[in-house]
This record gives structure tokens, sequence and C-alpha cells, in this order.
């Protein structure tokens, strides 16, 4: 009896030969001793990255998932190049199975679970960003360090993968810790956003890559930050940055109780922070923050500024809001100095009053001092005594210059020298700071409240 002819299993013994012949080729690649060519494989990844590897793992050819290498526990050891340093636990590269048997294979799509990374930004910019040899990078477990001369970024548990074109890096997306606290960070088309949403932080970076256009950057961020009523922060500016600077050359910033612009310049000199800044804030309302806050800041905070960075302040409050509206503006030229502060010039003024302040800040046996110089003027004397001097003003003009020390801590004051109408002798001075010691003793909110200076009168 004749059969008759079945396409469908004519096209099934097809498929079957088809399936088992790709079968085949890609398990073929299992039956190379691949690691006696461990060293090749070494050398290879030494000089594609530019720094030592070693493979103390072994290496395995696996094709369910695609046909990929298997290394375990790849060292790189960059050693005082400082280019890539740091463990991979396993590294699975993809590979064409016929150029195996040549030993060729190139870097373009690989997988790494599970280590630790650490490299220069020079590295991340050569290897990373501009290499058109890759195609895609996925991370998996990772933690990632990125050094400069300016600083160090640690990302801690990264997942994500990396993108590429012919040129460059085109995407990224990645999420895991900054700082023990979880992150999310995208790159696309030359744009960066990071997101902390523990902290309410956003940032957006966009890199213009152009000689008309300056990069771009945005920063968001709930916290108070650096100084007392700078919270709710929402900042943004051009930037410009080399291999040791970073210039926020147009920065905007508006907060909970400042919105000014200006310009700020950090520099890495001799493995120290150097800031510059010239700042100008309009409408700043001082009302808003609680005297609590600046005796925490005058204590504790602006010391542990100070400790971290040098530089120069320059900083402008135009239309200032405070309890008594005594001053319209505010004016400040400070300086931080190893760990001392300088005060160049503090200056509350008004039509028809100045306060001036300069001297150093410094700590010293625990205690936290403020040698100072300071003279007041007021053509309104009579006006700021209402309530509060006890003695009546019998003219609206008075000046005053006044040397000596706070302790901080303790909200005391050691008056040395006084002049107002006479140079006051030292029984003078005695009778003044025994007056002092009574008003503010032991209470340094109560120094941020002009009025009570007016007691002593």
């Amino acid at each position: 009896m004749k059969r008759t002819f079945s396409i469908s299993k004519f096209f099934l013994k097809v498929a079957s030969l088809i399936v088992i012949f790709f079968v085949v080729v890609f398990a073929s690649p299992m039956a190379l001793d691949i690691n006696s060519h461990k060293a090749d494989f070494e050398n290879k990844f030494s000089t594609l990255l530019n720094t030592n590897v070693k493979i103390e793992g072994d290496i395995g050819y696996v094709f369910n998932l695609g046909p990929q290498l298997k290394f375990e526990n790849i060292i790189f050891d960059a050693g005082e190049n400082n280019t890539l340093n740091g463990n991979i636990k396993n590294l699975k590269l993809s590979v064409n199975p016929f150029k195996l048997f040549k030993k060729e294979f190139s870097f373009k799509n690989f997988a790494i679970e599970n280590g630790s990374l650490s490299m220069s930004e020079v590295f991340f910019k050569s290897y990373i960003q501009n290499q058109s040899q890759f195609t895609k990078i996925k991370f998996k477990n990772i933690d990632l360090k990125i050094a400069n001369n300016l600083a160090e970024i640690e990302f801690v548990n990264n997942n994500g993968v990396f993108l590429f074109n012919s040129q460059n890096l085109t995407g990224v997306q990645l999420e895991g810790l900054f700082a023990n606290s979880a992150y999310n960070l995208k790159y696309k088309n030359s744009k960066l956003d990071l997101n902390i949403p523990e902290f309410k932080l956003s940032l957006i970076y966009e890199n213009k890559n152009t000689v008309n256009q300056k990069n771009f950057i945005e920063i968001k961020y709930s916290q108070e930050f650096l100084f007392p009523g700078l919270k709710n922060i929402y900042l943004r500016s051009n930037i410009l940055f080399d291999e040791n600077t970073l210039e926020f050359e147009s920065l905007k910033i508006s907060s909970a109780s400042y919105n000014g612009l200006g310009v700020m310049v950090l520099k890495k000199e001799n493995d120290n922070l150097e800031v510059d800044a010239d700042l100008n804030f309009g409408r700043s309302n001082f009302l808003k923050i609680k005297k609590s806050n600046w005796v925490s800041f005058f204590n504790k905070e602006l010391f542990q500024i100070a400790s971290l960075i040098n530089g120069n302040f320059k900083i402008s409050f135009k239309h200032i809001f405070l309890n008594q509206n005594y001053f319209d503006d505010l004016n400040l030229d400070v300086s931080f100095n190893g760990g001392d502060i300088i005060l160049n010039r503090v200056q509350f003024v008004s039509d028809k009053n100045s306060l001036n302040l300069s001297g150093r800040l410094v700590q010293e046996n625990n205690d936290s001092l403020l040698f100072f110089e300071s003279s007041f003027e007021t053509q309104r004397l009579k006006r700021l005594c209402i309530q509060t001097c006890k003695s009546k003003a019998k003219s609206n003009n008075y000046t005053m210059k006044v040397k000596g020390t706070l302790n901080l801590k303790k909200s005391k004051f050691t008056i040395v020298n006084f002049v107002s109408t006479k140079k006051y002798d030292q029984s003078q001075i005695k009778e003044l700071n025994q007056k002092l010691k009574t008003i503010f003793f032991g209470d340094l909110a109560k120094t941020f409240v002009i009025k009570n200076y007016f007691k002593l009168y």
C-alpha cells in the first residue's frame, strides 16, 4: 500500500534536524578545555581594561540562556594606577561558539554578579562612557565606587544595566543603596536623573556636549542643609567642571526661608575642599527659624562644616524679616580656615541703624569661643529704647565700640574694651560684664535678640 506524503511530518522532521543541529553547534564548545586557556583570557582582560586581571576560579561554558562563558572570582588590581580595583564573583560573557575554537571573543555583552569595584573618574569616562566596543553591561548585587580629586561616590548593592551605541554610553537603569538609602538612577539622551525617596532628594543633570551650551544641574531636597532655614531646597545652575574644579556659574536657589542667586566654585587644593561663594538673597524670612536651631548651628553644625572645607562665603540678605524691625539688610563675609571660622564682616544695616561685627570663632578646651570686635550706630535711640532701656534716652544719636569674647556654650560675655561717649575704665567694664552675665549667661538664644542689649543702656 502506498504511503501518503505528510507535509506536517516532513516539516516536523526538518525542524527537529535544525534544532539538533543548533544544539550540537552551541554545545560543541563544551568539549574544549577552556580552563587551559585561562592565561590568554587574563591577558586579554588586562589589556582591554588597562589593569591587572587574575581569574582565580573556573571558566565554564553554558548555552541554555544563550552561548556564554562563565568566569568565577575575577580579581582586578591596578596597583598605583588606581584605574580599576576590586573583585567579581561571577561574570557571564556572551560569545560566538564558532569563534571560541579560535580563542576569539568580544567584550560587547556581559553580566556581572556579586562583587565590589572601585574605579577612578578617568577610567569611568574612558572605559565605560566612551567605549564603542560595549553594547550591554548588566549588574546584580555590585558595590561601585567612583572617585576623583574632589570627591568619592559609593553605590552599594547595585542592580541594573548599561546600554551603549557604536560611540558611547546611551542609557543606564540602576537601583541600589546610596548613603544607606535606596536610590534609583536613570540616564538617557545625555540626561541623568537620580532619586533618593527617603530624603525626597532628586537630581537632574544634562550634559549638553556642545561648545555653545553649558551643562545644567537641577536639585530638589526636602531636608535642612548647611544653614538654618535652608530647607525644601530647589537649586538650578549651569555648571562647568574639570579634574579639580566645579563651578556653579548662574546658581539660583529657593527654599523655605531664602530665595536668591549667585556663583559658587568648588576646588580641590592639596587634598582639601576649597569653596568660594558669592550669593545674594532677597526678602529672607528669619522669623520662620527657631532660636534653638541657631543655637545648635553655632554650637555644633558650623564647626562641623568648617572642619570639612576651607573657603570664603560672601552672602547678602536683602529686605530681611526679623522679630524687631531694626535692620533691613544683612551682609556676611565669612572664611573657613583649618577648622576656625573667621568673621571678616557681619553687617546688619538699615537707613538709621548699623551693627558691625568681626572676629574669629575657635574651639578651645571643649569651649566654642568668639573673639570679636563690634560697633553699633543709630539715629533712632529714643525709639529703640521704648519699653527696653533702663534709662531714658536724651538723644537719638548713639555710637559704641566694643571688644571681647563670647563663650557660646556658656553664653558668657567677657568685655575687655568698651567705648561710647567715653572709654570705660576697668571698674566700669567689670560692672558691664556682670550685667551681661545677668542677662545672657547660660542662654545663647537671648544673644540673638537685639533688644536684650538695650537693657544695658
